[in-house]
């Protein structure tokens, strides 16, 4: 058999294996991962930082100046966010009535039945919640760890391949740190800029809490592909809660966000650094989600144009 017969037999098995184990791994070994993203976020700022000051208190300020701004965010938008809620709350007695009048009640019994039985699973939430503390403390430490010594973190992994495959390996690496970098790039980039032209039609549309919910809705899509469909929600039940016409036209303000950022600011900003089509996008995400939850849905979509990177560089050397 040739090296490209292995190609075929050496997927599949990849993909079994991520198919059966790929939970198990994340469980495993997400706050290594989670130590590797924040390392890869943050080493930008610290290494700048590191010129005045030792690596150690540079990655410290990161750490608060993030946590500091996620603080503030939430401070800020939890207050109108809780009003929002406790006014559709109140409408929900109308909001109930006009809905039965066209949908069965068996549906909403089957819902408050749902509802009943996910509402059990507090005590499980609460420990996952704990889980998830633990590890994320983990990663924080050891990502700490690791902006203290980065050369020799990369060096270490370098030394684990012979120097002609490193040769090889190394632009390969860099082409992908290149379509990392402008795919979150881009996507900050056109999330502020639909959080203020949201911002923007909100207020002349009248909508309530104009400010926060634009800048829900920009959170929101910062997540590729399905994050704005998420975003509008909000923006449209609390419309709502004004008249249906509001509710309509804030729906059609939040499509043309969509048709803004799909036909002028996604060509011109993220075409460049992930070269993959938009059903490949939305796949990746899918497929993301499926197997990693919602670490795949961020990191989707640019795994899958490093992938393409490496089948292409594998082909290439094969060939």
């Amino acid at each position: 058999m040739t090296k490209r017969h292995y190609i075929l037999p050496a997927f599949l098995i990849a993909f079994f294996l991520l198919f059966f184990f790929g939970q198990k791994i994340l469980t495993v070994f997400s706050p290594i991962l989670a130590a590797l993203i924040l390392t890869y976020i943050a080493s930008p700022f610290v290494n700048f930082m590191s010129e005045r000051m030792p690596k150690i208190v540079a990655a410290i300020l990161f750490y608060a100046l993030i946590t500091g701004l996620l603080v503030s965010l939430v401070a800020f938008i939890m207050p109108t966010f809780l009003s929002a809620i406790e006014s559709f709350i109140a409408y929900l007695p109308a909001l109930y009535d006009k809905i039965s009048s066209f949908i069965p009640s068996s549906v909403f019994s089957e819902i408050i039945s749902y509802l009943s039985i996910k509402a059990d699973n507090v005590s499980l939430f609460i420990k996952d919640a704990f889980s998830f503390l633990v590890s994320s403390a983990f990663a924080l430490v050891l990502s700490c760890f690791f902006l203290m010594d980065t050369s020799s973190f990369k060096k270490g992994i370098y030394a684990l391949f012979p120097e002609r495959i490193t040769d090889k390996f190394i632009p390969v690496v860099r082409e992908i740190d290149a379509v990392f970098k402008g795919f979150f790039r881009g996507q900050v980039l056109v999330s502020a800029f639909l959080t203020g032209i949201t911002f923007i039609l909100l207020l002349i549309l009248g909508v309530k809490h104009a400010l926060v919910l634009s800048l829900i809705y920009g959170i929101f899509c910062f997540i590729p592909t399905i994050g704005p469909f998420l975003g509008g929600v909000p923006i449209v039940l609390i419309a709502y809660l004004s008249s249906p016409l509001s509710a309509l036209l804030s729906l059609a303000a939040v499509l043309l966000t969509q048709f803004v950022e799909n036909t002028f600011l996604s060509p011109k900003i993220k075409a460049d650094s992930v070269d993959i089509s938009p059903a490949s996008a939305f796949i990746a995400v899918y497929l993301g989600a499926a197997f990693f939850g919602f670490p795949g849905v961020i990191f989707g979509i640019p795994v899958l144009a490093s992938i393409k990177i490496i089948l292409r560089r594998l082909l290439s050397a094969i060939s």
